[in-house]
Parts: C-alpha cells; structure tokens; sequence
C-alpha cells in the first residue's frame, strides 16, 4: 500500500536516486508511468514530473507507445554512473548537503589507507621468505 504523507503528515522525498534504483532492479528493460509509480511512495503524477525531469537531464530515455502512454529506461550514459557507489543511498535528508562526498572522501582515505597496509604486508611476507 502507499504511503502518501509521513508520520509528521508532509509528503514523502524521493531522491533521484531512489526513482533510478526502480528502474536498475526492475524486472524488464522499460518501465511505465504507473509501473515507478507501484515501487515509490508517491504519487503517479509526482513520479511523471520526476521522470520528465531525468529525461530533460539525460538521465533516463523515453518512447512514446501510445496516445498518452510511455515506457521509460535509464540512458546508457546513466547505466554507465551505476557501478560507482551511491554513498547517498537511504540518506534523502541529506540530498543537497556535502554528506556524500565528505562519505566518498572517507571511502577513498579508507581503501588507500588500506592498499598501502596490504603492500606493506605482502613486503614484509615476501622478506620473511627469503
């Protein structure tokens, strides 16, 4: 079942990546209006200016299938974006703050800090064995 307002009774925030997500776990290539709609908390018309919007971005591509209809797909520049991280990914009230790349920036510190560990014990390892 929807839900249309929150607990506070204001109405839900989809991030875009959010609305995306819809479509790279959906079980068909293309999308209608009202199949987004299905997996989101908000309204088919608030999902139709959304998905207007990705597709004015370049985000998303669209065919016409009718007098009123539409199917819908992320564009292949997009596809391409999918593979790195999304660190903003269930933090919608973080949307429009630094949260994500100060999270990006911690994942990168992180992995190098890492990487030199790992060489330096794949060093230390290999001169043990000499």
């Amino acid at each position: 079942m929807k839900v249309l307002t929150t607990a506070r009774g204001d109405t839900p925030q989809v991030s875009d990546e959010e609305l995306l997500r819809v479509f790279r776990q959906a079980d068909t290539p293309v999308l209608t209006t009202q199949m987004a709609a299905d997996e989101l908390p908000i309204t088919k018309r608030a999902v139709l200016d959304r998905l207007k919007s990705l597709h004015s971005r370049g985000r998303l591509e669209k065919m016409d299938v009718g007098s009123r209809a539409q199917v819908w797909w992320i564009s292949d520049e997009d596809e391409d974006e999918s593979d790195e991280p999304d660190y903003l990914a269930g933090f919608g009230a973080a949307a429009g703050t630094d949260f994500g790349e100060r999270v990006r920036e911690a994942h990168e510190e992180l992995g190098a800090g890492f990487r030199d560990r790992a060489e330096r014990h794949a060093k230390q390892r290999d001169e043990n064995e000499r």
